[in-house]
């Protein structure tokens, strides 16, 4: 092939090769912004979002006598969500008024105290089943995660009884911890 051939081809075809220079500069300027840009962005908010979990876990935390100040305080707030005894009745009321809030009828109650040695603590794990329509049964379970004592959601189970009804059994297990006399 000589250079007139080569002259002839890019006059009959300019509007291809300017189009494929225009692919290979948009190819080259992507990659440079990538390598030079892109990359390094990501690699600093990497970096500064490592640090902030670091911080947030409490790697990163002060002085023994700022985590025990922090523990103190978790500590508080968990005596004061634990129930009085007493307090017991008036708690499931309190459940089975929510059950009943979001339209659930609730069936099988059972509980089971255990005292937690060396703890002044009771626990007790309280069983039961709601059925309802599905979006009656999420708010309820979000009614549960929001209470405001100590408790545990232990495990949950969905059923449904008939294919047929839009109706499901939701099966919730918890463990409420209360608060022994004298504690």
């Amino acid at each position: 092939m000589n250079y007139e051939m080569l002259r002839d081809i890019a006059r009959a075809k300019r509007g291809a090769l300017l189009l494929l220079g225009l692919i290979l500069f948009g190819s080259l300027a992507a990659w440079g912004y990538g390598a030079f840009v892109a990359e390094p962005a990501l690699d600093r908010a990497q970096n500064e979002l490592a640090a902030a979990r670091r911080n947030a876990s409490g790697a990163a935390a002060g002085t023994p006598a700022a985590r025990y100040r922090a523990a103190e305080a978790d500590l508080k707030l968990f005596r004061e969500r634990v129930l009085d005894k007493k307090s017991f009745p008036a708690f499931l009321s309190r459940l089975f008024e929510d059950a009943q809030r979001n339209a659930l009828s609730l069936k099988q109650v059972s509980y089971k105290p255990t005292v937690v040695k060396d703890q002044g603590l009771l626990s007790y794990d309280i069983g039961f089943t709601v059925s309802g329509h599905y979006g009656s049964v999420k708010s309820f379970i979000a009614d549960l995660t929001r209470t405001p004592e100590m408790v545990t959601l232990d495990s949950v189970s969905l059923m449904n009884p008939s294919p047929t009804e839009e109706r499901i059994d939701l099966r919730v297990q918890i463990t409420a911890y209360l608060k022994t006399e004298g504690a």
